[in-house]
């Protein structure tokens, strides 16, 4: 019996959000008992949530909490522990350091998902660090094992802890790679977060560039407005002379992401931190070929010239030129790279990932001498 522990879920859908949401379902269909807890509130939507609830076979907990996004108090998180076998943390934040103080009591064994830490945008930077340094350092030692989601936080958290195993994150590989792929030329597809280390300032900078080059280009932006930037972005595209060309969509739903991917001659990501990049292998599993900035998480699977491309986003002209090479490259070179991203996406599909988060969760509860769900 294993308890995810994240301190947001469905309803808000972001990167975390759809890993803890995708592993459940995977573990349960292997026979695994999973439950959700998470804190009631959507941070970026109004109102409390129900405190239980099933989202698509998951059992979902929802309890309050004081505080905001990043600083929270949940302490009512103790009453689910006891009668789970294991407890898979993610993110470190209070549950970590509040779940790792309290061990000497719940007794359960903790595996920990890193997700980036908190160090996705440059807010508070000094007193991230601090805090990482001493806090985390401190409280990451009630964990058994640190799954780090990637190779950069693999060696993030190996400052800190000697624990660190790295298991990188599932697509649903699946459902994306039967999308039928009927692009759009010039159609430029960017799906995620509004949100400040994402960057999509960036891309419309690039868009006017494009433009001059291959006059058929337009962006269209999928996904929720996280932090209210929306605004500021549609009076950029403005000031740029690109507003009829960029398309905020919002949230949209699963068949509307799929049909955005089926249309998308390219898909573009600027984002200037990510813990490992879901949304780009999403895109890779469709056969829609990648131009990404160059950071350290994403070049993982995106190989220039291979399965996608490499450029910096924070120059627009130089962005805009590695864009327009691959809007302008033949359309069976196209094709090639999209097939061989999509083979590399393959290799993250959730049917071979569980097998790892399976494999770490028997290990942590014979070594912690197979307790079960008791306080």
């Amino acid at each position: 019996k294993i308890l995810q522990i994240a301190r947001q879920f469905y309803p808000s859908v972001a990167g975390v959000e759809r890993f803890v949401q995708d592993l459940s379902r995977h573990l349960i269909r292997r026979g695994h008992q999973v439950s959700v807890v998470t804190l009631n509130r959507c941070f970026y939507m109004d109102g409390v949530l129900p405190s239980e609830d099933v989202v698509e076979g998951v059992q979902v907990y929802r309890i309050p909490y004081w505080g905001q996004q990043r600083f929270f108090l949940a302490p009512s998180v103790l009453k689910f522990v006891g009668d789970y076998d294991l407890l898979h943390v993610h993110n470190i934040d209070f549950f970590l350091d509040f779940l790792s103080l309290t061990k000497w009591w719940h007794h359960k064994p903790i595996v920990l998902s890193t997700h980036g830490g908190f160090f996705h945008t440059k807010t508070l930077a000094l007193l991230k660090k601090l805090y990482f340094n001493f806090m985390t350092r401190m409280t990451i030692r009630g964990a058994e094992v640190v799954l780090a989601v990637s190779e950069h936080d693999q060696e993030l958290f190996s400052h800190i802890t000697d624990k660190v195993l790295q298991i990188n994150n599932g697509i649903d590989f699946s459902g994306f790679s039967d999308i039928s792929k009927n692009p759009i030329p010039g159609l430029l597809v960017y799906v995620g977060r509004l949100a400040s280390n994402k960057r999509v300032d960036n891309l419309i900078k690039a868009l006017p560039f494009v433009r001059d080059k291959y006059s058929e280009a337009r962006l269209v932006v999928v996904g929720a407005d996280f932090e209210g930037i929306r605004s500021d972005l549609e009076e950029l595209a403005g000031r740029l002379g690109v507003s009829s060309i960029v398309t905020f969509t919002g949230a949209v739903s699963r068949e509307g992401l799929r049909e955005c991917l089926a249309r998308a001659h390219l898909f573009l990501s600027a984002s200037e931190y990510e813990a490992f990049g879901i949304s780009v292998l999403e895109a890779m599993a469709s056969g829609t070929v990648p131009v990404v900035n160059d950071i350290s998480p994403l070049r993982g699977f995106v190989r220039q010239d291979v399965t996608g491309f490499l450029t910096d986003f924070s120059k627009p002209e130089m962005a805009a030129r590695v864009i327009v090479e691959a809007l302008t490259l033949d359309h069976e070179v196209l094709r090639t790279i999209g097939k061989r991203a999509q083979e590399e996406a393959r290799k993250y599909a959730w049917e071979n990932v569980v097998l790892h988060f399976e494999q770490v969760y028997e290990s942590v509860l014979s070594q912690s001498g197979g307790k079960r769900g008791t306080t």
